[in-house]
């Protein structure tokens, strides 16, 4: 059963490394090619790529007749399109020249080899709604815009057009610059980089220390934080890890947004707010509803995780749905449960990063996640609701010893996190 329609430009053959890109390429002073057409020129069919369009001054020719027959002069600027393998071999005419971010590709000066890799654009990238004219891309990163890939033709010369959620871009440029990029959580980049060889010799000891660690805040020999920062310590004791792989792999944007957070949720425990918001919705929705609150609290989270990142939604809507649990008598661990549950719903749209990978490459639409999302994320409420009624979570009645105690460790808890060290 086909969930998706099926799309003329979604062609089987554009494959991750085989999708179709669009470059500007430069005539330079002097090539043989002035004064040739197209046609003659062999620029035209059978070369594996295609000339769309052809800038000369202010004038702008299109039309494949009118393309194939056209004398090229000195400076012309042509926008070809073509699969990666047949746009690189532009690189080997002499004549031609990649003109993507404003600056002809410079000779390879430096001691690194340069290596072409993919790059889609992430959601939250600061490099969205801006030209690569704009950013003065190649001096700022590094790097040389090859040509671009998007769903839709590009409707200006690629290095003033504005840069969508989802491009991909070719890039050229040292291993150093490319690592780099990626660092900067502006693109995910794919195929090229070589990535360092696995220190395969250490990996059985790497394995038992963070079986170790489970272990240990599993039969709660240790305190999980100890656990974990023990297991840390010895990967770097026994050079499993180096420290710079290590900081490498540091996600501090997600600290810094959970560290926030965490003292949001204090403030809110401190002030009352927590406690103010569940009692007026408790009086909106009513006590008696307590299916109708969990669903409430689902809603308000995938709405929240759709935009923001998981942890920060979670962390936004748990504290409310903890005092709500306790304003009510029951145990609070349902409704943390299901925030949790429903703070991993976020699907309905390519923000997060592992939907964008396939957004550009697969030629989908913003309204097929949701077409496919939606009827997923019903799905998962109505297992998560089965299985909060058939374990008793969300009986009525006044909570029982087990009730009562598992309310007291989810206060300890939440009251740990929110007043954890700074």
């Amino acid at each position: 059963m086909r969930l998706l329609p099926q799309r003329d430009n979604q062609k089987p053959e554009e494959k991750i490394g085989e999708r179709k890109y669009q470059a500007d390429v430069v005539v330079v002073p002097d090539s043989p090619l002035v004064g040739r057409s197209l046609k003659d020129a062999k620029l035209a069919d059978g070369s594996g790529f295609s000339v769309v369009k052809l800038k000369r001054g202010s004038e702008i020719i299109r039309g494949h007749k009118r393309l194939a027959d056209i004398e090229l002069k000195a400076g012309d600027e042509l926008l070809m399109e073509g699969l990666r393998a047949d746009l690189l071999k532009i690189k080997d005419i002499e004549s031609l020249d990649f003109k993507a971010d404003v600056h002809l590709a410079d000779p390879d000066d430096g001691k690194d080899e340069t290596t072409i890799v993919e790059g889609v654009l992430l959601p939250r990238s600061p490099l969205i709604g801006n030209s690569l004219r704009s950013l003065e891309f190649k001096e700022r990163y590094g790097l040389q815009v090859l040509a671009i890939h998007r769903a839709g033709r590009v409707p200006k010369s690629i290095s003033s057009a504005r840069l969508r959620m989802g491009d991909v871009l070719l890039l050229q440029g040292t291993s150093a610059d490319v690592k780099a990029l990626e660092r900067g959580n502006l693109f995910n980049i794919f195929g090229g980089v070589e990535r360092s060889r696995l220190n395969r010799s250490r990996a059985p000891l790497a394995a038992c220390i963070f079986a170790l660690a489970i272990l240990a805040a599993t039969f709660k020999l240790a305190a999980l934080p100890v656990a974990m920062l023990s297991g840390a310590f010895l990967m770097l004791a026994t050079r499993c890890l180096s420290p710079e792989e290590a900081y490498r792999q540091v996600e501090w944007k997600a600290l810094i947004l959970i560290g926030a957070l965490l003292s949001l949720g204090a403030a809110m425990e401190a002030s009352g707010v927590g406690k103010y918001l569940a009692q007026q919705l408790i009086a909106i929705v009513g006590a008696e509803s307590r299916y109708a609150l969990l669903t409430c609290f689902f809603l308000l989270t995938v709405a929240l995780t759709q935009p923001m990142s998981n942890q920060a939604a979670a962390l936004v809507v748990l504290p409310i749905a903890i005092q709500t649990g306790l304003q009510l008598g029951v145990d609070p661990r349902a409704f943390a449960m299901m925030v949790a549950v429903a703070a991993s719903c976020s699907y309905l749209t390519p923000l997060e990063p592992a939907c964008l990978v396939v957004y550009g490459p697969g030629k989908y639409q913003f309204s097929d996640f949701f077409r496919v999302g939606m009827p997923l994320t019903v799905l998962i409420y109505a297992i998560a609701s089965c299985l909060y009624r058939w374990f008793g979570r969300c009986e009525g009645g006044s909570p029982s010893a087990r009730s009562g105690q598992g309310c007291g460790r989810m206060v300890q808890c939440s009251n740990s996190l929110s007043s954890g060290p700074a």
